[in-house]
């Protein structure tokens, strides 16, 4: 179980610790806001969240070193209220 803070709210999920955050977050919490523009080799940075306030390409990153840690995707900034300047 892979437990982590994402856009403010705790999330737990069981999956194989080595599967990239993208893919977790994409087909796992249907949050799409971070896109795969290229082949999972970070060279596009469509993919990029916030980890620890911290930018990181979430294709690279194996959602098992976020455990214990805060994400936040494009979709955590802001409100549709409020949104950010992004």
């Amino acid at each position: 179980m892979i437990q982590f803070t994402l856009n403010g709210q705790p999330v737990s999920i069981e999956t194989d610790p080595a599967r990239p955050l993208l893919r977790v977050l994409r087909d796992d919490l249907d949050l799409t806001g971070a896109k795969q523009g290229c082949d999972m080799e970070g060279e596009c940075g469509a993919c990029t969240v916030l980890l620890d306030g911290q930018a990181v390409r979430s294709c690279l990153l194996p959602v098992g070193k976020v455990a214990g840690r805060s994400v936040i995707t494009v979709e955590g900034l802001g409100t549709r209220e409020h949104p950010h300047p992004v």
